[in-house]
């Protein structure tokens, strides 16, 4: 709990301070597949005086983050240092519940004793829909002024969003991105639906197999009546060319 505090603590100072960089993005595909990045840096310049960026380095668990199962590697570009965690998940279905999620972002990997479930899920067959609400610490300082704290959280959709109340939408409400300073309530919120694409395939597969089955039923009709045909027309050809069968046709 006392490291919690400090992180905490020293978290606020280092971002309302205009010293720090907080990017999280999280990437979901068509597939359910998702990739998080989160990237904590700080001004070397502004830090290194006071000696904060080896005290704020030492207050943040990396270890707990790889037990967390995210990837975790030092950062140290364009003035800024600090680290970057990445986690892969196989199916987002594997951290959802049916049950409301309302998480602190960024505590959230500090606190952590267990799974950690990011969405709430709404179950049908063809597709689920999915819902988040995330809290973000409120990084103003003393006047009421945040405009120092530098936290971005950008999300990456295969669909567009049914809803939410990012600070910026592009790429046909594909994309999302949240600027902490021009959050009202410090909150994100967002929903949106991606397609079972198990259930859609194996419908796609049965409709093909169904489709196949009747074209083949259909040619061996077509050949039954073709043969049936042929029969008819052969056996009044032979009839034809039989003579003892012309002269009991004619007596």
């Amino acid at each position: 709990m006392k490291r919690l505090k400090l992180f905490l603590l020293m978290l606020v100072i280092i971002i309302t301070s205009g010293c720090a960089r907080i990017n999280y993005n999280m990437s979901i595909s068509l597939f359910k597949k998702m990739d998080i990045s989160l990237l904590y840096s700080f001004d070397k310049e502004l830090l290194k005086e006071e000696n904060l960026l080896e005290k704020y380095t030492d207050v943040i668990d990396k270890d707990k983050l790889e037990i967390l199962g995210y990837t975790v590697t030092d950062y140290n570009e364009d003035g800024y240092k600090g680290f970057r965690a990445n986690l892969k998940v196989n199916s987002i279905d594997n951290v959802s519940k049916e049950d409301e999620v309302d998480i602190n972002i960024i505590d959230t990997l500090q606190i952590a004793k267990e799974k950690i479930y990011y969405f709430q899920v709404k179950k049908s067959f063809f597709k689920n829909t999915y819902r988040a609400t995330y809290r973000i610490n409120d990084y103003n300082n003393n006047d009421g002024n945040s405009d120092n704290a530098n936290v971005i959280f950008e999300l990456n959709l295969p669909m567009k969003a049914l809803d939410n109340n990012a600070t910026e939408v592009t790429n046909d409400g594909k994309t999302l991105s949240w600027d902490y300073n021009k959050l009202s309530d410090k909150k994100i919120e967002f929903e949106f639906e991606i397609y079972n694409m198990g259930a859609l395939i194996s419908v796609i597969c049965a409709g093909i197999a169904l489709l196949l089955l009747i074209m083949i039923s259909l040619k061996s009709t077509k050949k039954d009546e073709e043969m049936v045909t042929n029969y008819e027309t052969n056996e009044e050809k032979n009839k034809l060319d039989d003579p003892m069968m012309t002269n009991i046709e004619t007596i």
